[in-house]
């Protein structure tokens, strides 16, 4: 399964982000191999700016 889609381009949030949910609580998406770090919520300002 590929992910498709910009926020600029075709990918409309309202419409396409409850059938992403959908796929990844079924399984169907493997987000966790995106993830390349992760922070405490206070320091969510400085992951950005990592």
């Amino acid at each position: 399964m590929t992910l498709k889609g910009t926020f600029s381009g075709n990918y409309t949030p309202r419409l396409d982000i409850p059938s992403v949910v959908e796929k990844f609580m079924n399984k169907e998406l493997e987000l966790e191999k995106f993830i390349t770090h992760t922070l405490p919520i206070l320091l969510n300002r400085q992951g950005f700016l990592n």
